[in-house]
């Protein structure tokens, strides 16, 4: 069976738009080519997983806002058109803090992202936590964490990120 990647890969398009293709087979489709994120997010609906396919076929069943945002933000399979970095350390101004938060396990590179924080502590204040026993989607895999750093971000409570002096990148 074909994975989501390589149908949008094929198709050019959202990941999840050929979902609306599949029209009332959608659901049974994402199940068994993403079985994983069906039963990571079923907690959420209670322990339904039919209420878990549900809510992703009806999200995807038509164009959303969302869909066209991802398409316009991104290019090839997800890449960000303007990485953030490509604008915070200039347009976005310097009284704003900052927290970056990175699940333990996530797939992205967590490295890059200390290197980030430490470029912005130049310019602004930045706070760089790392959840642990979470992946990419770590508000759902350890939500207490999350929560709790989101909150101590906001208020201002977290350590912040020593500032590398220019031309220096971490090892």
């Amino acid at each position: 069976m074909c994975s989501i990647r390589t149908l949008a890969t094929i198709s050019g398009s959202n990941p999840l738009a050929f979902l609306r293709g599949a029209g009332p087979v959608g659901p049974l489709l994402f199940e068994r080519a993403r079985p994983d994120l069906i039963n990571r997010f079923a907690e959420a609906a209670g322990g339904r997983k039919d209420a878990m396919l549900s809510y992703i076929y009806h999200s995807c069943a038509r164009t959303t806002v969302g869909d066209k945002m991802f398409k316009d933000l991104s290019t090839g399979f997800g890449w960000a058109r303007r990485p953030l970095i490509s604008w915070m350390g200039t347009e976005m101004p310097s009284t704003i803090p900052v927290t970056i938060l990175y699940g333990q396990r996530t797939w992205m590179n967590i490295a890059a992202g200390r290197q980030m924080a430490a470029d912005l502590a130049r310019t602004r204040p930045v706070n760089f936590e790392v959840v642990s026993a979470a992946g990419h989607n770590l508000f759902v895999d350890n939500k207490e964490e999350f929560n709790h750093l989101l909150v101590e971000g906001l208020k201002g409570r977290l350590r912040t990120v020593s500032p590398l002096p220019p031309n220096v990148t971490q090892s």
